[in-house]
């Protein structure tokens, strides 16, 4: 899956969670090769610019379910 802020905004919260699982895993085995190309390079910046995307996305999710839970809490 490309991701893009549009595509992850229509993710579910668990599959947003294992896509970070996955990026994290591809970043450290990246990041542990100390000979990377320079394709390889532009590859480990494109995802760690991915987890950026779907950290945010993460954020925001738990962000409005807080101030739902306190509109809730303040209005029932």
């Amino acid at each position: 899956m490309k991701i893009t802020i549009d595509t992850l905004s229509t993710v579910n919260d668990d599959e947003l969670y294992n896509i970070s699982r996955r990026l994290r895993s591809k970043i450290s085995r990246l990041g542990r090769d100390r000979s990377l190309s320079s394709r390889d390079k532009e590859h480990l910046m494109r995802v760690q610019t991915d987890l950026c995307y779907v950290q945010r996305e993460m954020s925001i999710r738990k962000a409005r379910h807080e101030a739902h839970k306190a509109f809730l809490a303040n209005n029932l």
